[in-house]
């Protein structure tokens, strides 16, 4: 199984809302660096089992990101405030990167804003 890194960022997100085993299994996998076997030692279940609770936790954060965007616009109002912060210094660069990094939120903030 090859770890698809984003999951785990998703997990912080929306993790509170998967089953106990879901949530404990794909933290255990992404956060603490298990195996399925290690997981399944600890649930004394098979890897096959545990296997399962990944995936299917896998694709609920999925689905959930993809109808919420908590995670899409968290990261755009982070890179905004960190360009804010670069571009307090006076650098030119640093409020172009401002001016992109506002103009993404702005756009994440508008399809957001559609769904309301």
């Amino acid at each position: 199984m090859i770890k698809n890194f984003s999951t785990g960022y998703l997990l912080d997100f929306y993790g509170p809302l998967l089953t106990d085993k879901q949530r404990e299994a794909l933290d255990m996998y992404y956060n603490m660096d298990y195996s399925l076997a290690e997981i399944a030692a600890e649930f004394g279940v098979t890897r096959q089992c545990v296997h399962r609770f990944i995936l299917q936790g896998e694709k609920r954060v999925e689905e959930m990101e993809k109808t919420l965007r908590h995670a899409a616009l968290y990261s755009a109002a982070a890179e905004a405030l960190s360009a804010i912060r670069m571009a307090e210094n006076g650098d030119e660069a640093a409020l172009t990167s401002l001016r992109e990094a506002a103009d993404a939120l702005a756009a994440h903030m508008e399809r957001d804003s559609d769904g309301i």
